[in-house]
């Protein structure tokens, strides 16, 4: 969940400075804006794509998960005794594995704009 957090905050790093944006505001932006508004309406807003509402909808999850556990509201379950709860821990957590894959894609293909694909060409000419 830390990870989603810093991965968003980063695109909007990103795309604020490269927009011009104060650098005051864009600390504002990130400490003042909740993880559900950067996911849903920062990205177009900066001129990036929207993001899959498929993979906003896990993040927004797994950080709620995080956010109970952090917060004391986790409920304890004997780790010799999960039951029907592992199954659902190991779909979540597949399914936040798949979220860190999309948007480390997101991230080459639009942060980075296929810059590796470039280097390797220049590389190869050097």
């Amino acid at each position: 969940a830390t990870w989603f957090e810093h991965w968003i905050n980063y695109l909007v790093r990103v795309k604020s400075k490269a927009k011009a944006l104060n650098p005051d505001g864009i600390k504002v932006l990130i400490r003042d804006t909740s993880l559900k508004a950067k996911y849903e309406c920062l990205p177009p807003l900066l001129g990036v794509q929207r993001l899959s509402d498929l993979h906003i909808k896990v993040v927004l999850h797994i950080a709620e998960l995080r956010n109970g556990f952090v917060h004391y509201k986790f409920i304890s379950t004997d780790i010799d005794d999960l039951g029907e709860k592992r199954a659902q821990w190991e779909i979540d957590c597949g399914k936040a594995e798949k979220a860190v894959k999309y948007l480390q894609n997101y991230t080459r293909k639009f942060i980075f704009k296929e810059q590796k694909k470039r280097v390797r060409k220049v590389v190869k000419i050097s």
